[in-house]
């Protein structure tokens, strides 16, 4: 073997390590509500996430439908049919029919009374995200 070969092998072995440790899961998030979210409603949902580490583009993806001529049980059925890690829903008919398209699955649903209300999405993600912390948005 040539040194250049060796020296190339050897620093790839050296590296692998390194990308092995930084290869990060991707945490899938569906959302699922009435109408579609207000900017303010996704950019706190999104600051929250962020604060716990987690970051859109890098280890989170967020998949957000509403229904466009669509039934609520269908759009549920293709989030789950997605892989998605959590179905996070405002509305009853959204929580419902994500219920109905997953029976016994990990669920949630919140009010869309006030745009101000995105932060307690994020409170029912970390009661059903183990290891995640809780921390008040101070927008």
């Amino acid at each position: 073997m040539r040194r250049r070969e060796f020296i190339t092998l050897a620093g790839g072995m050296a590296v692998w390590p390194l990308a092995a440790r930084t290869a990060t899961r991707v945490w899938r998030v569906g959302v699922l509500g009435a109408t579609p979210p207000t900017a303010a409603m996704l950019t706190v949902f999104r600051d929250s996430l962020r604060e716990r580490g987690y970051v859109e583009g890098q280890n989170l993806s967020i998949d957000v439908r509403w229904p466009q001529g669509s039934s609520f049980e269908r759009l549920a059925t293709e989030l789950v049919h997605g892989n998605v890690d959590v179905v996070v829903t405002w509305a009853t008919a959204a929580t419902v029919a994500a219920s109905l398209a997953h029976p016994g699955g990990n669920i949630t649903g919140v009010t869309n009374i006030a745009p101000d209300l995105a932060g307690k999405l994020i409170e029912l993600l970390v009661e059903i995200v183990p290891g995640l912390k809780a921390r008040r948005y101070s927008g």
